[in-house]
């Protein structure tokens, strides 16, 4: 239990972001959704768009499992960014973000977090 409490006080509520010449903070909570591009991840933060130098492995790893859920081998979405989701084919769903972006939950992903689709 204290691990866990270590743990979740030492998740970043910023990310350091490079961009040309400067360094600039980005709150995670203004981050909607994540996208791998090779060695980087591009943070998808309304109309803009930051490029970070990271896997999406490793920034996963640093952020917050109750904000963040992966939903592919590519993605992560932040969970108050969702709409809605509409079931698709095989077991996947469509995950619709407030800004009107269409993403895929691979049925893979979705195992990985049942309880998000549990009602209350």
């Amino acid at each position: 239990m204290l691990e866990q409490w270590q743990r979740e006080r030492s998740l970043p509520d910023r990310l350091l972001i490079q961009e040309d010449s400067r360094a600039i903070f980005v709150p995670v909570m203004n981050i909607s959704w994540i996208e791998a591009d090779r060695n980087y991840v591009l943070l998808h933060c309304g109309k803009k768009t930051h490029t970070l130098r990271s896997t999406l492995d490793a920034l996963q790893s640093t952020l917050d499992p109750k904000l963040f859920v992966r939903i592919n081998r590519g993605t992560l979405v932040r969970l108050e960014a969702v709409r809605e989701l509409l079931p698709w084919f095989h077991g996947e769903y469509k995950v619709v973000l407030h800004d009107n972006t269409e993403l895929r939950w691979s049925r893979r992903y979705v195992s990985q977090r049942p309880e998000i689709l549990k009602l209350p």
